[in-house]
């Protein structure tokens, strides 16, 4: 991926033409409406990974960050 630097920095992917970096505040958000409120079904991490990409977001360790928040997750 290489980075496009408009407005707000993006990457570009082969198979997701762009993705908005985010900051660690603003991921533990997405990851709380993933996990919980969108997909209400307790998502283990690899597919929490996969909707945050679908849903055009990225960070450095989007896969980390998916699996401690699933270790959280006392339903999971």
């Amino acid at each position: 991926m290489r980075p496009i630097h408009h407005d707000q920095r993006r990457l570009v992917g082969y198979s997701t033409p762009l993705l908005k970096c985010i900051t660690n505040k603003r991921a533990e958000y997405i990851l709380a409406e993933i996990h919980k409120r969108v997909c209400e079904n307790h998502a283990e991490a690899r597919t929490m990974a996969a909707k945050v990409l679908r849903a055009g977001y990225y960070w450095s360790t989007v896969q980390g960050g998916c699996a401690k928040y699933v270790k959280k997750c006392a339903k999971c």
